[in-house]
């Protein structure tokens, strides 16, 4: 971010002009939770101190909500709260994305209650739920590719194409690893059901498995 912006154990800070903002939470590119701002003078005097429990970017503004402010002059200060107000920072989404939660580095316990968060305020937690019922579903997804493996295991070694099915199983892995990918895009672009994204390639190599399986008993 060339400086701009830094990620802690505590949030995400931000330089913009002459303020310094720290986010809690960045829930998505257009949802911040719990934004502080403090905002200087050229001297580097703290004229004014916000406090906004959420932050929405609506109509190329920011629109703060539950606001507190705190105003700084000389040897008194002003504090007013308002439920609704705009700011006129241009916080740029791609600085933004440093402080966005991956699913993958979150553990289940957690994520879990992230998406019910996600839900609760409307946002999009597609991503964040296709992540959940992978992992979930990882040991069966290991069982699957231990299974489909066998009858490439197994197949006569004195087999003349027995070169070429090691090449096919190697490469319906990597299919299965494609497919298990595009799936999880899919269920975010064509809102399908997460849980059954994550679970239609553990049953559709299952099945592959068990007909490779009887080819190969006969």
């Amino acid at each position: 971010s060339a400086g701009q912006a830094v990620i802690t154990a505590a949030g995400l800070w931000v330089h913009e002009g002459n303020s310094f903002v720290h986010i809690d939470r960045v829930m998505a590119h257009q949802h911040l939770e719990g934004v502080t701002r403090y905002e200087f003078d050229a001297q580097h005097r703290l004229l004014a101190a916000w406090f906004a429990k959420t932050m929405d970017y609506r109509d190329k503004h920011w629109k703060l909500y539950d606001l507190a402010k705190t105003t700084f002059s000389g040897d008194h200060t002003k504090s007013e709260l308002l439920p609704e107000a705009t700011w006129d920072l241009t916080l740029n989404p791609t600085v933004l994305s440093i402080g966005l939660l991956e699913p993958e580095e979150m553990p289940l316990s957690k994520l879990s209650g992230f998406i019910g968060h996600l839900k609760k305020n409307g946002l999009q937690a597609a991503e964040f739920q296709f992540s959940f019922w992978k992992r979930v579903l990882q040991p069966l997804t290991i069982l699957v590719m231990l299974f489909l493996a066998v009858p490439f295991v197994f197949t006569a070694p004195r087999s003349i194409n027995l070169g070429w099915q090691l090449v096919l199983g190697v490469v319906t892995g990597f299919v299965f690893y494609i497919m298990d990918s595009m799936l999880g895009q899919l269920s975010i672009v064509y809102q399908l059901p997460p849980f059954l994204a994550a679970l239609m390639p553990i049953l559709l190599f299952a099945g592959l498995g068990y007909w490779l399986l009887k080819r190969v008993k006969n």
